[in-house]
């Protein structure tokens, strides 16, 4: 049986759910974070939206307090007792057994999300990595619209359409709905939902070769950037864009894909 407090889904639920575990009497040994061991894995578990793998990039939001928190996080390990994740920041706060986390992911075509308990800590290299219950279910949430490439390069952002301070960030991913990018932490990107729904005016130089000026978009979330602690992940969707801009993304996107 066990412990109290501690969820431990039948191995129907599990099934159900997507989930791979150990196989009976097979000792389980928490990977290091830092390698991918995925490998043969990974494309195997892409043909089900809802299996995940190691390494897969987490977006969570918990309530601490009297505090919202959105922060994105990576799966360290996945056994039969439940999903390890990278240590997320949360500026001091720390997430302790019991404490519920809304859980989302993504595919190319489709946003999924579950909820989950936060079960005990696993000590990796000497830390303590929260290690996260089986959900009980899966669901989607959000087809996507535009298709996502994982395309780098450069964007230059402000907060008002000219004569403003100029930032700097790092794309990660973009469409043509919207961009993922990476950026110091600056006030006008704190880390929670008070930045959520403020415009942004954008520049791309992309590694493709492509630029793009003059597009506008508004902040849907920003979170801390699991790789780099002193910067955040903005996600920003595009807004008073006309076609022909859309369609270039799209294409563009698409092209990097191929």
């Amino acid at each position: 049986m066990p412990p109290a407090g501690r969820i431990s889904p039948s191995g129907r639920a599990r099934r159900r759910a997507g989930w791979r575990t150990a196989s009976p009497g097979r000792k389980s040994n928490a990977p290091d974070p830092e390698r991918d061991t995925s490998e043969g894995k990974v494309a195997e578990s892409r043909e089900d939206p809802r299996k995940l793998f190691l390494r897969e990039k987490l977006s969570c939001r918990a309530e601490l307090g009297e505090r919202v928190f959105s922060f994105d996080v990576r799966i360290a390990a996945l056994d039969a007792r439940g999903i390890v994740i990278t240590i997320p920041d949360l500026g001091g706060e720390e997430l302790l057994p019991g404490q519920e986390i809304l859980v989302r992911y993504f595919r190319e075509d489709s946003a999924y999300q579950f909820l989950t308990k936060v079960l005990s800590h696993e000590a990796i290299k000497g830390k303590p990595h929260p290690r996260l219950a089986f959900p009980a279910r899966i669901t989607r949430y959000q087809r996507r619209e535009h298709p996502r490439a994982e395309l780098g390069g450069v964007v230059r952002f402000r907060a008002t359409p000219s004569n403003g301070e100029t930032l700097r960030g790092l794309v990660k991913d973009i469409s043509g709905g919207g961009l993922l990018f990476s950026s110091p932490r600056v006030p006008l990107l704190e880390v929670g939902v008070s930045p959520v729904g403020k415009m942004l005016y954008l520049d791309l130089t992309l590694e493709n070769g492509e630029e793009l000026y003059g597009l506008s978009g508004e902040i849907r979330r920003v979170s801390a950037d699991p790789n780099r602690t002193t910067h955040v992940e903005v996600q920003v969707r595009f807004v008073e864009i006309n076609r022909r801009q859309r369609e270039r993304l799209e294409q563009i996107a698409r092209r990097w894909m191929e």
